[in-house]
């Protein structure tokens, strides 16, 4: 018996030798741990798909590795601190877990609302007061009803002449700004940061209030803005410093001309294609000045495009409104009448205004007589 003992343990000391230069081989999902040789430090390889620094550990049969300190579940493994039949999600950092049924929405919502901008079942979110508004934040009904009743506000716009642009050239940098209110209007607004890619002329939105200031771009330092207008001083706002400011957009229904021209005045309005862009307004031209107002469609680089642009004849408390209609890509045409009383007067042969130096003569006249211009009666 002792020699049997004896011969065996020869036979393991001869055999480990032949075997040291072995190595260790992470088996296949399903397969066994079969080491057939030594292993040694520093010699022995490691094959498979297995980072360097990550431990090795017995996953049900299988030679499985994992970076160090990682937990590890299993298929079949034991869960500690759990209810059976409910479900687990990842909360975080730990482990969670919901019960089946009307709560399972809510609890797999959890991790969706909050930063990511996701509302999930039973989930609510804050209204974005910002009417203009063009992102991917999910829409509420409030926002919703925002936007449709901007699509037939009024916007009054104080001008003295120049350009008035919707639409900035390019992809521009808006400015940071220091505004001063007054009963919830701005009244003055001053560059903090002046941004880029601005041009003499474009207009944009400062943040806060009812989101509904216009300010202009009145003088600038390469494409930064350096100076600011007030076109209007919007509602609901305070004097704050460091606040940003955004694009505008030409979605009012009706716009109310206000000021003294001491030159004639471009109002530039957004392009874009015939399905995104096209628009209808009402204009009421009620500024003083022996000047015109124009209404174009943007070519993009803070001018006209080549096409049709419609010029808005003076009058006073809308006396003058005048409808007009844009394709949003190259034309903006007259699409109503001037002013009901004017056409109703020269068919009576009645005094009516027609414009700067232009009369007829008294009786009936024929409207097929007049001579027309961008829509307004230049001579019969």
């Amino acid at each position: 018996m002792l020699k049997r003992i004896l011969a065996a343990l020869a036979l393991c000391f001869l055999t480990l030798p032949a075997l040291a230069q072995g190595g260790l081989i992470i088996g296949p999902s399903g397969g066994g741990l079969g080491i057939s040789n030594n292993l040694v430090g520093g010699v022995s390889p490691v094959t498979g798909t297995c980072a360097s620094g990550y431990v090795l550990f017995n996953n049900v049969g299988i030679l499985g590795c994992q970076a160090a300190g990682a937990a590890s579940l299993t298929i079949g493994g034991s869960i500690t601190g759990s209810t059976a039949g409910y479900g687990l999600y990842v909360s975080g950092a730990t482990l969670g877990q919901f019960a089946y049924g009307t709560s399972v929405f809510a609890a797999l919502a959890a991790p969706l609302n909050g930063s990511a901008g996701l509302i999930g079942y039973g989930g609510n979110s804050s209204t974005n007061t910002n009417s203009y508004d063009a992102s991917v934040q999910v829409a509420t009904d409030a926002f919703v009803q925002n936007a449709l009743l901007l699509s037939m506000a009024t916007q009054p716009l104080a001008i003295t002449g120049g350009t008035y642009s919707f639409q900035p050239a390019g992809s521009p940098s808006y400015p940071v700004i220091n505004c001063t209110a007054s009963a919830g209007a701005v009244v003055s607004c001053v560059v903090f940061s002046g941004g880029s890619g601005f041009a003499v002329g474009d207009m944009f939105v400062p943040a806060g209030g009812n989101h509904d200031a216009l300010l202009r771009v009145a003088t600038v330092s390469g494409s930064a803005v350096a100076s600011i207008g007030v076109v209007y001083g919007g509602t609901g706002y305070t004097t704050q410093s460091g606040i940003g400011s955004s694009a505008t957009s030409a979605v009012p229904y009706t716009f109310l001309l206000s000021g003294t021209l001491t030159s004639n005045a471009t109002i530039i309005m957004n392009s874009g294609t015939y399905q995104t862009a096209s628009q209808q307004w009402f204009l009421a031209n009620n500024t003083t000045g022996a000047f015109t107002v124009t209404v174009c469609v943007s070519n993009g680089s803070d001018a006209c495009t080549a096409g049709r642009s419609a010029v808005i004849p003076q009058g006073a408390n809308n006396s003058r409104l005048v409808g007009v209609q844009t394709d949003g890509v190259l034309n903006v045409d007259i699409g109503s009448i001037i002013n009901v009383n004017d056409l109703q007067g020269l068919a009576t042969g009645a005094a009516a205004a027609l414009g700067s130096g232009v009369s007829c003569a008294a009786g009936t006249v024929s409207l097929l007589t007049f001579t027309v211009t961008s829509g307004i009666v230049t001579h019969c």
